[in-house]
């Protein structure tokens, strides 16, 4: 896991999440899930996250997968995870975490969405300069931005072969390197 950027990215790793978070239908508003916060996963592609309207983000909810413990499972569950292979194509072991739950995975089954007002979204300048000399701007997060990190690039490969795989039933491509 390494430091996250200024804006969002799939793969950001949160510390609190809220599941069943909606929008009021009257009056707008955020309404607060009666449960607790889950640490999770962002999933959502980087660009559908970065697409914008007028200067404003236009995403109107970011999905997640939330983190369980390595720990929780039973130790042949747990030496099939830290494995680190595309299959089993569900789970997706993220390791070591600098979370109270500490080494983590995820299950790719249990996605789930929240809506993007309750980050209060904003466009935050990259310093990446894009191919017409300007700054790109990508997501970001106004509010309730509770990143502790991000997996590395070569994680978030084998991550997008193992969501590929699960969701659309696609044999992914060898991927090297993956330690």
């Amino acid at each position: 896991m390494i430091d996250h950027h200024a804006w969002a990215s799939q793969g950001d790793i949160f510390a609190e999440v809220p599941y069943g978070l909606t929008v009021a239908a009257e009056g707008g508003g955020i309404k607060l899930p009666d449960h607790p916060l889950t640490p999770a996963m962002l999933v959502t592609y980087d660009c559908q996250l970065d697409k914008s309207r007028h200067g404003n983000p236009r995403i109107q909810r970011l999905h997640f997968l939330p983190l369980i413990a390595v720990d929780s499972q039973d130790l042949n569950r747990q030496a099939l995870l830290r494995r680190n292979e595309v299959r089993p194509y569900e789970a997706f072991w993220l390791g070591a975490c600098p979370l109270p739950i500490g080494e983590a995975f995820a299950q790719l089954s249990e996605v789930f969405s929240v809506p993007a007002e309750y980050f209060e979204p904003v466009l935050k300048p990259s310093g990446l300069i894009n191919d017409v000399g300007r700054e790109e701007l990508r997501f970001g997060f106004g509010a309730n931005d509770s990143r502790v990190g991000t997996i590395e690039d070569q994680r978030l490969a084998l991550f997008s072969a193992k969501w590929t795989s699960y969701w659309l039933g696609i044999e992914p491509e060898p991927i090297d390197n993956l330690r």
